[in-house]
Parts: structure tokens; C-alpha cells; sequence
């Protein structure tokens, strides 16, 4: 694994953080070590449901389900962005209004100049809607895959009942007249076995 290059801290940046702020695609928060919300932009916001005001100084544990926080998941998210540099997660989180949606999560550690960790930038992108599509898409191969397993069981469960009809000629043909399925009744009737 290559080791992530360590992100200097831009506090008091007044050019990134401006920056920052008008991006709405994508949820950029600063954190301190502890996990508590420094800054919030415009993305956060539009995402996440709080403004400003409602969230910078709470910790951002509250964007995490309730089965994640069980699990404490958002602390080990920390652990593992303070020892590897970075860290990312694809799960359910939660807005201020309870809903739920699907985040991809980059939490990266910063450093001051000395090289010290002095927080944490986490950028989150909501994919509820891709999310969405490709559970449906997984959806409908599964249910194409079961119906494909339920026609091939009818078509053998048919050509073993079409093969055993000895009373009657029962012949398949394609749509230029070659014979496809040939049964007893047929070889019996016209004295040609199915592989005649």
C-alpha cells in the first residue's frame, strides 16, 4: 500500500475555505481529532440536511445509522484515517430528517506543519440514485436468472412428455421447415428415428 502524502492544515486558509464552501456536489467537512465538525459547506448542507449552525461543534457520529454506531463504526473510520492517511466507505447514512442515503465516504487525515495530525477532511458523495439502479439491475438479473431456470425446467419437463407420446406423431419444425423435436409416435408413424 502507498503511504497517502499528508494533507496540510488550511484553517485560517481564507482562499480554500472559501472554495470549499461553494462546492455543492459534494460534502466537505473538517473534523477535529475527536471527530468533531469544524467546518461545513454548501455540499454538507444540500446532502446532509443541517446548516451550519445546527452542526459545526457536534460530532459527526450523528450521520451514521444506528447499526453503525452499535458497531462504532465512525471511530474506527478515525483510527484507520490517522493510521493509514485516508480512508474510504461506501454505507447508509443518516440526514437531519431521519432519511436515509448512500454515501461514499474519503476521510483523510490533516497535519500541521510540523507533521502532526491535526484533523480530519471528509468528503462524502451521495449515490442514493445509483445505489438505487444497481439494486434494481441486480434485482432483475436475479429475477431473469430464476425465470430462465423455471422456462428451462417447463422445456424439459415438455420434451420428456412430447417423447413419450407413442400414439401419435408429434414433430417440431423450425420456421424453414427443419424438424427440431421428433418423438416415438413420429418414428413409429413414419419409421424415421430422431436422429434420421
Amino acid at each position: 500500500v502507498n503511504p497517502v502524502p499528508p494533507v496540510k492544515d488550511t484553517t485560517g486558509d481564507d482562499a480554500v475555505e472559501d472554495i470549499f464552501s461553494q462546492v455543492a456536489d459534494y460534502a466537505i467537512i473538517q473534523l477535529d481529532l475527536n471527530g468533531t465538525v469544524k467546518s461545513w459547506n454548501k455540499g454538507a448542507e444540500q446532502i446532509k440536511g443541517y446548516k451550519p449552525s445546527e452542526i459545526i461543534g457536534k460530532n459527526y457520529r450523528l450521520f451514521y445509522t444506528s447499526e453503525d454506531k452499535a458497531q462504532k463504526l465512525s471511530d474506527r473510520l478515525l483510527q484507520e484515517a490517522r493510521q493509514q492517511g485516508r480512508t474510504s466507505y461506501e454505507g447508509w447514512r443518516v440526514r437531519k430528517d431521519g432519511t436515509r442515503f448512500w454515501g461514499s465516504m474519503t476521510l483523510t487525515t490533516i497535519h500541521n506543519k510540523a507533521g502532526n495530525p491535526v484533523g480530519f477532511l471528509k468528503v462524502t458523495r451521495d449515490l442514493t440514485a445509483k445505489k438505487i439502479a444497481d439494486d434494481n439491475y441486480s434485482n432483475f438479473v436475479e429475477e431473469l436468472k430464476i425465470k430462465n431456470e423455471e422456462l428451462a425446467r417447463s422445456e424439459e419437463r415438455y420434451h420428456k412428455m412430447v417423447s413419450e407420446v407413442q400414439d401419435y406423431a408429434i414433430i417440431l419444425l423450425d420456421k424453414d421447415g427443419r424438424v427440431l423435436d421428433w418423438n416415438e409416435g413420429a418414428k413409429k408413424v413414419k419409421g424415421y428415428s430422431a436422429k434420421e
